[in-house]
């Protein structure tokens, strides 16, 4: 839900502990156990920035679904904490090293099963629904990209 609902944002961008400290939890405790719930908080705070956005389309069909679809206090991400993000990798050397060095290891893992993924899509093993082959692929597709992303921004 953080990140989310626009409200919540700003209620979190006024706190000013949460200014000083917050993105810097969030980077200092990207490890194993974790890494897939803090990269969709840093994906949700670059919301507002070139990727996370909805693409550009005609008004009419961004209209119907902005109304249809998406939720009229939804976020666009936290120019703030996108400025901590970068001051809290920017300022400490070894906290940046440490962040890359763990967000390339679960790149190279998301990678290589996103390889095996693509693999099972084609020869689509036996006795393997092929639905659970799809949404496998699709997951590992789609934290792939996240995860380049957070890399990107970085």
């Amino acid at each position: 839900m953080l990140f989310q609902e626009a409200s919540l944002v700003k209620l979190l961008e006024q706190n000013p502990i949460a200014q000083e400290k917050f993105m810097l939890e969030i980077v200092n405790n990207y490890e194993e156990r974790t890494w897939l719930s803090i990269m969709k908080i840093l994906m949700r705070v670059n919301k507002s920035h070139a990727w996370g956005r909805i693409p550009e389309i005609t008004k009419i069909a961004r209209d119907k679904l902005i109304d249809n679809v998406l939720k009229p206090d939804m976020t666009d991400g936290s120019e703030l904490f996108v400025q901590k993000y970068r001051e809290a990798l920017n300022g400490n050397r070894e906290l940046a090293r440490r962040f890359v060095n763990r967000l390339f290891n679960n790149l190279n893992w998301c990678l290589t099963e996103f390889t095996v993924a693509m693999n099972n899509v084609v020869e689509r093993p036996q006795g393997v629904p092929t639905v659970q082959i799809f949404n496998r692929y699709a997951l590992l597709s789609d934290v792939t990209v996240s995860l380049l992303k957070v890399l990107y921004f970085f």
